[in-house]
């Protein structure tokens, strides 16, 4: 997703959402991807990616929403430690 306004309203609330960072179970930034859910693997176990998935939450009601970007060319892992303002 090109992003060149990091914010949205939020559907619940109307406050705003701003793009969030997901972490795994360590420090890292974690790179969600999807696929389609009949893809099926190729011999070396690898599975043709649709997207990435980023996250936005919300300043007033704190819910978090999950979204699916197609831009396949933006599939590579993003730089490590990004900040907000870089999005």
């Amino acid at each position: 997703m090109q992003n060149d306004d990091p914010t949205r309203p939020c559907p619940d609330c109307q406050g705003t959402l701003h793009r969030i960072r997901l972490l795994g179970g360590s420090r890292d930034w974690l790179d969600v991807r999807y696929a389609a859910p009949e893809a099926p693997q190729n011999i070396l176990g690898t599975i043709k990616l649709q997207g990435k998935v980023f996250g936005m939450m919300c300043d007033r009601c704190a819910r978090i929403f999950m979204y699916g970007d197609s831009g396949i060319p933006e599939l590579d892992p993003p730089p490590a430690g990004p900040s907000p303002e870089e999005w």
